[in-house]
């Protein structure tokens, strides 16, 4: 009876573990509390808080702009809008796109930052005034997008919580 009644919270403790981990590929998870509500529509997930949300979304190339297909240019193009030098190999075209993309994800006030693991970027902004971030992840075969709204000190735990499995 003792040995079933441990067997049961050993499984218990595994399964509230696995509940705090969002899996979000074969090789990264975010690592979360638990939140007031979990939201998920389409290709997004939503994880709400009293004081503060985030969402990821896989980005998809071939849509995440309409009537344009960055297959094979997305991990070049995501890492142009954080460090511009990288749209003068681009088109006119795509280079004008990145410089409009990154005045919105990262205007004047905005704070950077770059954090790499083994083969994964991660390109990260948050703006102060309306308490906004945005992470993209760079991996071999993905790009997701992670959008939060709430204050830096919560940013930056996301950022900490976003770990290689």
């Amino acid at each position: 009876m003792i040995k079933s009644i441990q067997i049961i919270l050993l499984s218990l403790l595994a399964h509230s573990a696995l509940a705090e981990q969002l899996l979000i590929s074969p090789n990264l998870y975010i690592e979360y509390e638990r939140p007031k509500l979990i939201f998920h529509s389409g290709k997004s997930i939503l994880i709400k808080y009293e004081d503060w949300s985030f969402s990821h979304e896989d980005t998809d190339p071939e849509t995440i702009y309409q009537g344009i297909d960055l297959s094979g240019l997305e991990h070049d193009y995501i890492e142009s809008i954080f460090i511009p030098s990288l749209r003068d190999n681009f088109p006119p075209w795509l280079a004008a796109l990145s410089k409009e993309q990154a005045e919105f994800f990262i205007p004047i006030d905005a704070r950077t930052s770059v954090k790499e693991f083994s083969k994964i970027k991660l390109y990260s902004s948050y703006i102060d005034k309306s308490q906004e971030g945005n992470i993209f992840i760079l991996e071999e075969r993905s790009v997701h997008h992670i959008q939060m709204q709430g204050n830096k000190d919560f940013h930056t735990k996301l950022l900490m919580n976003i770990k290689e499995r």
